[in-house]
């Protein structure tokens, strides 16, 4: 309670209502990690301990790693830790990262602002989530992601987690990242964006871009999709346009329906977003799931003969609200004859039979550009599918009694976590320094449940809130900091 609203906690603490310790001793629990800036030891040893005390299965420990980046303050901060003054919001990635900087500026080190945070967090199979680490960055370079990722990889499976998955964005960095794991990096396509596992040789890792991110690079290439002369998309398929102003049409006609005014979700904003309404996923996701599948199926029966020209709008539509229906399905995959399976290989098949059927004709390379959404989208989309195929493949040959939840392979954790970031220090705070992100770390692990709501492994009497780390010592908190020893001599089982 105190630490979801601080306020609350010290009027409860005032009624003498209950006798509640003091929000000091508290804070002093909490904080007994200090947060900072690469891979903690002690961040380690915690969620090791959080497993077993969960009673995590072998299952549980395996799965994947998020990865993303989020803007904060250019800002130093001073605070004073004991005897001494800590300086934060400089760039502080890894001696690697460093010693490049060195070479690339002439052998003169050169340390700049940090501008961005990039989390790294691992989501196991059964739900387990928990924030690895964090570096501070001026937005993060592909060959950093590289080192970072392989290293926190191993490092996870030196603790006993397995990473049998990494998930991002579609930055321009990350699918870069993913070029580098492979040896011909022109076409991560041809092994299916499975790679070597570096921490374990006998087993591959998929790269599976987010599907979030996926739904909506489609739903913006169609924003562009018009007939006029000079627009940017007039997108194909099987000989028929697909316009964005079809699809307003057949809002239009909708909401002009009193059938089917009452039952759907569609807004003005779903055809007319601005910017800040781009990046949400549920706008993005409604126009184009089942029900605007439904509404283009019934608007195209009512023009009859008349309505041959959006046959392109209903096939895009049947394999969108496909690939939505899976990944937001929290039932999960038990075995390799799931029906779910084959029919997100049908998704796929049908964006590569597109592709081929544009890029087969004698038309101009910048033609076929518009016939088609961008090729980056089109990778996303193989990345987002095969590389979930692949994962599942792997994980139910190792393990025959495992399971995949579809719903649970997306970015949605690390953006929820910036959410939180944003929210938890001093009401909202849009611009957090680098000082303010790790503090906030501690109070989000503390502070929401540590296995994901998504998962089948919850049970009524489980409880799922983490526990500070000096619950797992033997012995008690020290209240005077200059006394306390080095909590890496704390580090037993009770």
């Amino acid at each position: 309670m105190w630490n979801s609203s601080p306020k609350a906690y010290e009027h409860l603490k005032r009624s003498n209502f209950l006798l509640l310790p003091s929000q000091s001793l508290l804070k002093k629990y909490k904080n007994c990690i200090h947060q900072r800036c690469g891979f903690n030891t002690e961040m380690f040893r915690w969620m090791n301990f959080e497993c077993d005390d969960k009673n995590i299965s072998e299952n549980g420990r395996h799965g994947g790693l998020s990865f993303d980046e989020v803007a904060i303050q250019e800002d130093l901060v001073y605070t004073r830790r004991k005897d001494e003054l800590i300086l934060t919001g400089m760039v502080d990635i890894n001696e690697e990262s460093k010693q490049g900087s060195i070479i690339k500026n002439g052998g003169t080190p050169k340390t700049d602002l940090a501008s961005h945070v990039f989390q790294m967090f691992f989501l196991g199979n059964t739900g387990f989530r928990w924030p690895v680490a964090y570096f501070a960055t001026r937005e993060v370079t592909a060959p950093e992601i590289y080192n970072l990722f392989w290293e926190a990889v191993i490092t996870l499976k030196e603790w006993g987690f397995s990473v049998d998955y990494a998930i991002m964005d579609g930055a321009s960095s990350n699918r870069s990242f993913i070029k580098l794991n492979y040896t011909d990096p022109s076409n991560p396509r041809k092994g299916r964006f499975m790679v070597s596992n570096r921490a374990d040789l006998s087993r591959k890792l998929a790269m599976i871009m987010d599907f979030s991110h996926c739904v909506k690079k489609v739903r913006n290439g169609m924003l562009k999709s018009a007939e006029y002369e000079g627009s940017k998309k007039s997108l194909i398929i099987d000989g028929k346009f697909v316009l964005w102003k079809y699809f307003h049409e057949a809002y239009q006609w909708s909401i002009n329906s009193s059938t089917w005014a009452i039952n759907i979700k569609l807004t003005p904003e779903h055809f007319s977003p601005d910017q800040a309404q781009k990046m949400r996923n549920h706008l993005a996701e409604e126009v184009l799931d089942v029900e605007m599948l439904h509404i283009m199926k019934k608007y195209q029966a009512s023009l009859k003969d008349k309505g041959n020209h959006l046959d392109g709008c209903v096939k895009l539509l049947t394999n969108t609200s496909t690939l939505i229906r899976i990944f937001r399905d929290k039932k999960p995959i038990k075995n390799t004859s799931d029906s779910r399976l084959k029919q997100l290989e049908d998704v796929a098949t049908f964006f590569l039979d597109w592709e081929r059927q544009v890029e087969d004709t004698d038309l101009t390379s910048s033609v076929k550009r518009k016939y088609l959404l961008s090729y980056e989208c089109r990778d996303d989309i193989m990345s987002c599918i095969h590389g979930f195929l692949g994962l599942v493949e792997q994980t139910l040959t190792r393990d025959p009694t495992a399971t995949i939840t579809p719903a649970m392979i997306n970015s949605d954790i690390i953006e929820n976590m910036f959410c939180q970031v944003r929210a938890t220090n001093n009401g909202s705070n849009t611009n957090p320094t680098l000082d303010d992100y790790g503090g906030i770390v501690n109070s989000i692990i503390l502070g929401q449940n540590i296995v994901s709501v998504k998962s089948n492994a919850k049970s009524v009497d489980t409880v799922f809130t983490a526990k500070p780390l000096h619950f797992y010592t033997n012995q008690p908190l020290i209240k005077t900091t200059k006394n306390m020893p080095k909590l890496k001599n704390l580090m037993q089982y009770r």
